[in-house]
């Protein structure tokens, strides 16, 4: 908003700077040049306060939306308390977080499979194993989460930021799946984590919570 008045004011000031030289009886070849650089300093503060307009609107549809979101999440925590228990209630614009994606899936993909089973195609969020081994990824902040519809876990690393005592960040989110959004494991036939082929997500975006919602059905 500060920017928006200033580019504003500058617009002004340059408007009567050349009004006032333009009604200036003086005639003289300087007076030409002045008035052409007074011109080139108007349309330079035309363009400023355009910019700053466009950015003001856009910060102001921004704020909107986060107001927008911020109720729907109050919504879903006050009806999640009234549930009395249970995995979190979650947002109209939940997402499926998908941790340890690998070459199976490719990051790539995941619109066009998303879509295939009704699913809007930007409704995920993906980590590679790398990007949860990094640090960067903390499961603490699942806790609770209502940002989530579903967490879907392929291949990821046993050491992760956040989980404490625990042998890996599997059993991390096994311990604590009361109070997160619903967990799906790719497992091999001896429990371990296995990487996620496209058919196997398929199925599994039909079994969550997010096509259950989306679709109006039960999953019992």
């Amino acid at each position: 908003a500060k920017e928006k008045v200033e580019s504003d004011e500058s617009l002004e000031q340059a408007t009567r700077d050349l009004e006032e030289v333009a009604d200036s009886p003086s005639s003289s070849r300087h007076k030409d040049e002045y008035i052409v650089e007074l011109e080139r300093m108007l349309e330079e503060a035309k363009r400023r306060a355009a910019k700053a307009d466009e950015r003001f609107q856009r910060q102001e549809d921004e704020l909107r939306v986060y107001r927008a979101r911020e109720k729907s999440d109050k919504v879903a925590r006050e009806r999640s308390a009234a549930d009395g228990g249970g995995r979190p209630s979650f947002v109209d614009d939940a997402k499926i977080l998908i941790l340890g994606l690998s070459s199976g899936v490719k990051r790539k993909d995941l619109p066009g499979i998303f879509n295939s089973v009704g699913l809007p195609r930007d409704a995920f969020e993906a980590l590679t194993y790398d990007e949860v081994h990094s640090g960067k990824f903390d499961p603490r902040q699942l806790i609770g989460s209502i940002r989530y519809s579903d967490i879907f876990v392929s291949t990821t690393p046993h050491k992760a930021k956040g989980i404490g005592d625990f042998s890996s960040l599997a059993e991390y989110l096994e311990s604590n799946k009361a109070d997160l959004p619903k967990l799906t494991f790719f497992e091999n036939e001896d429990g371990t984590l296995k990487a996620m082929s496209k058919t196997e997500l398929k199925i599994a975006l039909t079994q969550s919570d997010l096509y259950a919602a989306k679709k109006g059905i039960d999953l019992g």
